[in-house]
């Protein structure tokens, strides 16, 4: 089995084996991995494994030079998905190794591959981490009321139907500006640092027609707001944000739901609501809008470490930092933010 980092000229080839492929994801596509290069300046390795001059296997793979959180190979680069995609066990192997290969010959601290689904048989030197995440989907119901309906009574229903009340309008196609501008002091309050606005740029450059941002605003006020893209029938709010001022009138329950009905306009019977970290107000959140969470399965090659890193905020080392980051000027974490984010991705 051959395997080999490929380029821009094997793009097509590449695309269409993740369009075949039932594991593949729009993590996988070409244009996710270059989109990230182009946008936080992550290196780009595109691993194909190769039966003759046919591919039979893929790992989008991002070099992720960090000076706070260490060095890298990432599958893929800021994903919720990306692990191996390989028509059997050989394929799968052969990446995998190369993966390893890679990782001593770079010198990076660990191999990441962000598995949607554990692995039937993990191969040797790679250490499964199935506890930490968990991913949100399920169907879209035929209209607005059904999709009520579907919430728990005892979850988010009331709070979802109590936004239908309070003068909120939705904008789908909005300018990714002002989804970034809404996106930014979401993330200050969370204590997050927020991914620059070339980095949604280069993602719809990268992948024309996949991605549109939507925002939920009153009286011009922009309150929250989503950066979604399509994949195989599913609509997927990959970026999402609010303000206090829209929280107080529940723009974001307003948002999920308006979002739900335009991926199902847009000809789409589900809807992905992402990737939460167990135990966070995320994970209780889309819970209570009646998803069932899926256990993520990532897999970690360690090259100098003893653990995986665990760079989010409920790791105690980062606490007092995301409550000072709260307390920043919005100038400021807008300045800052972007050099922070794109070494976490």
């Amino acid at each position: 089995m051959k395997v080999g980092i490929v380029g821009g000229e094997a793009a097509g080839a590449w695309d269409e084996f993740v369009h075949g492929h039932p594991g593949g994801s729009f993590f996988h596509l070409h244009g996710w991995t270059r989109a990230i290069e182009a946008g936080l300046g992550h290196r780009a390795l595109h691993l194909a494994a190769f039966a003759g001059r046919r591919i039979a296997g893929i790992l989008p793979l991002a070099l992720r030079r960090s000076r706070l959180f260490g060095d890298a190979l990432v599958s893929a680069g800021c994903a919720t998905g990306g692990g191996v995609v390989a028509e059997g066990a050989d394929a799968a192997s052969a990446l995998e190794a190369e993966a390893m290969r890679l990782a001593r010959e770079l010198r990076v601290g660990h191999v990441e591959l962000r598995d949607l689904s554990p692995p039937p048989a993990p191969s040797p030197g790679w250490l499964v981490v199935d506890d930490a995440h968990a991913m949100f989907e399920g169907p879209i119901a035929g209209d607005d009321d059904a999709i009520l309906r579907a919430i728990p009574r005892k979850g988010r229903r009331h709070d979802v139907r109590r936004s239908l009340g309070r003068g909120l309008a939705f904008v789908p196609g909005a300018p990714v500006e002002d989804f970034h501008r809404v996106l930014c002091e979401s993330y200050r309050n969370l204590g997050t640092p927020v991914f620059p606005l070339r980095h949604m740029q280069a993602l719809d450059a990268a992948l024309p027609g996949a991605f549109e941002a939507s925002v939920v605003e009153r009286g011009g006020e922009k309150l929250a707001a989503a950066f979604s893209f399509r994949f195989r029938g599913a609509i997927h709010p990959f970026y999402a944000g609010g303000t206090r001022a829209g929280r107080e009138l529940g723009a974001s329950d307003f948002l999920f739901l308006r979002l739900m009905g335009r991926g199902r306009e847009l000809g789409c019977t589900r809807f992905e609501f992402g990737r939460s970290r167990v135990g966070t107000g995320s994970h209780a959140y889309k819970k209570s809008w009646g998803f069932v969470p899926r256990p993520l399965a990532y897999r970690y090659f360690l090259e100098g470490r003893d653990a995986p890193p665990r760079t989010d905020p409920s790791n105690p080392r980062y606490r007092a930092l995301v409550a000072g980051w709260r307390l920043l000027p919005l100038p400021v974490a807008n300045a800052i933010g972007p050099l922070v984010a794109r070494q976490l991705a």
